[in-house]
């Protein structure tokens, strides 16, 4: 047998807004969940669409051969994209623009595609800022320029964090 409260808010005994609950049943919590045992708390997740933009001095106009998304979950956030790059012959690093502002510097993990070949193509993501660069795999120190990149699509998924 169902039982039914008719509670829509839930509320602390100290008046704050503990959870809501609205008509379709989706409960919200404004601080956030705690989970287990541990001290963190989740008070945040998104999904959603970016478009990936050329961020490197050039003025180039990279297409989005498929919508970009990301899910984030707290700090961390997994992203996946399929680029395509113009053709050019610039020379400055190729830099793309990502959805959040990146916490420290990771490389994004994950499946690479590169039309020009498999070249092992990683993305470094920029301390303080909402840009990776392009690199080669094999060398750290080799970083892919827009000419490297021109007329090639890219397919990329992996995670990367920033601030809960």
């Amino acid at each position: 047998m169902a039982s039914i409260i008719g509670v829509e808010t839930l509320q602390h005994t100290n008046g704050t807004t503990a959870a809501t609950i609205d008509s379709s049943g989706i409960v919200t919590m404004p601080t956030g969940i705690k989970l287990g045992t541990g001290t963190d708390i989740l008070n945040l997740y998104d999904e959603g669409t970016w478009t990936v933009e050329n961020r490197s001095i050039a003025s180039l106009t990279i297409t989005n051969t498929q919508q970009a998304y990301y899910v984030r979950i707290g700090g961390l956030v997994f992203i996946n994209f399929y680029i395509t790059y113009p053709s050019t012959s610039d020379s400055n690093s190729a830099k793309i623009s990502l959805p959040f502002t990146s916490t420290g510097h990771s490389y994004l993990t994950g499946r690479t595609q590169f039309s020009g070949g498999d070249d092992g193509v990683v993305l470094q993501c920029m301390n303080g800022m909402s840009e990776a660069l392009f690199y080669r795999n094999e060398s750290s120190v080799s970083a892919f320029t827009n000419a490297n990149l021109s007329g090639q699509y890219i397919l990329m998924s992996g995670c990367f964090y920033t601030t809960a």
